[in-house]
């Protein structure tokens, strides 16, 4: 099926607006995560497709401008160590990271709660190097609205020397051992 051809794709809102307008019958399907699938598979929606089972693509990305990552070397630094220590205590501090994800998913549905975290600890690595695997898809999506991006290789559009840098510093391993 070819987007704009086939089918009309539309940008509904947040994951609830999503549900909502599929409940309402203003969309015929719904590009939804979890918990949002669940929800909507409990008001009796099926899964047409789950990308996560066929398709190898990062879940979670930091992006900014190559400006700010040579002008300001130092906070990204900081704020690429704390995304670390952050994955670290998420993956040693389970009832927190409950607490915190039912706070921000607005939920207490412990079944939820349960499903979240285990997506998250198993998404986030310990030594999170940027991942180049199932890139592919989203480059050549963005090459479509900007050809210039074929004169580029996926891989320089990522930085991994900030990682490489608290790995070969002991950072890595001394939070491991911390988190234990």
């Amino acid at each position: 099926m070819e987007p704009g051809r086939d089918v009309v794709m539309l940008s509904v809102g947040t994951q609830p607006e999503r549900i909502q307008a599929l409940i309402s019958g203003a969309v015929d399907a719904a590009d939804l995560s979890f918990p949002a699938d669940v929800q909507a598979e409990r008001k009796g929606f099926k899964v047409l497709w789950d990308a996560k089972q066929e398709v190898s693509y990062p879940s979670m990305s930091v992006v900014m401008r190559r400006k700010s990552v040579t002008d300001d070397r130092d906070t990204v630094m900081r704020m690429v160590k704390a995304h670390v220590e952050a994955i670290h205590y998420l993956k040693a501090n389970k009832d927190f990271s409950m607490k915190v994800l039912g706070k921000y998913l607005k939920t207490n549905d412990r079944e939820l709660l349960e499903g979240s975290y285990e997506i998250y600890r198993k998404d986030f690595i310990p030594v999170p190097y940027p991942i180049t695997q199932g890139l592919q898809p989203t480059y050549e999506y963005v090459a479509l609205q900007r050809p210039d991006v074929w004169n580029h290789k996926p891989e320089e559009f990522m930085d991994p020397s900030f990682i490489a840098e608290l790995e070969k510093s002991g950072f890595m391993k001394r939070l491991s051992e911390s988190f234990r």
